[in-house]
C-alpha cells in the first residue's frame, strides 16, 4: 500500500489540498468509484511547514466534499500489516511478517498510520490475499510491493 508521487497520475482525479498562510502544505489524492459508490483517499503528503493536525483537517474536508458530491461512502484506505499478531503462538507466517513489520517501522510508520486513521472511528474490514504457501509467499509479497511502490515504465 505504499505509493509513489507521480505528478501526471495526480492530474487524473480529484486532489484535496490544504494551504497555510497562502502556501500549499498538504494534499491527498482521491480514487473515485463509478456511480459515486465510494471515494477513497490514496496518496497523502504534507510538508514541514504544515500546522499540526493538517491531515485530519484535510481528510475531514474530503469527507464533506464526497458527501456534497453524492458519494455513498468514504474509504480511508488500508493500513499495511495491521492484522499481524505478535505472539509466540501465532502462526509462523505472522511471526515472520511481524519481524518484517518491526524492521520496516523505521521507514514506514505502520502503527502510526493505524492510530491516525483510528481517530476517525472507521469500520475496519480485513483484506486478504490468497497465495501459495512455503518459500514462494515472500517472493509474491515482494513483487506486489514492487508493483505498488515502483515508478511505472515510461
Amino acid at each position: 500500500s505504499l505509493g509513489w508521487f507521480d505528478e501526471r497520475f495526480l492530474t487524473r482525479g480529484p486532489v484535496g489540498i490544504a494551504r497555510f498562510q497562502g502556501k500549499l502544505v498538504a494534499f491527498a489524492s482521491v480514487w473515485a468509484s463509478a456511480e459515486r459508490a465510494e471515494a477513497e483517499v490514496d496518496l497523502m503528503r504534507y510538508s514541514a511547514a504544515a500546522p499540526p493536525a493538517v491531515m485530519r483537517y484535510l481528510l475531514v474536508e474530503l469527507c464533506f466534499w464526497a458527501q456534497r458530491e453524492g458519494y455513498e461512502a468514504f474509504n480511508l484506505g488500508m493500513v499495511p500489516l495491521a492484522g499481524i499478531r505478535r505472539s509466540a503462538v501465532a502462526p509462523m507466517w505472522h511471526q515472520v511478517t511481524s519481524l518484517f513489520k518491526r524492521a520496516g517501522e523505521r521507514y514506514y510508520n505502520f502503527e502510526g498510520l493505524r492510530d491516525f486513521k483510528q481517530w476517525f472511528h472507521p469500520n475496519w474490514e480485513p483484506s486478504y490475499l490468497v497465495s501459495v504457501g512455503g518459500t514462494k509467499r515472500p517472493i509474491l509479497i515482494a513483487n506486489i510491493a514492487a508493483l505498488i511502490s515502483a515508478r511505472p515504465a515510461r
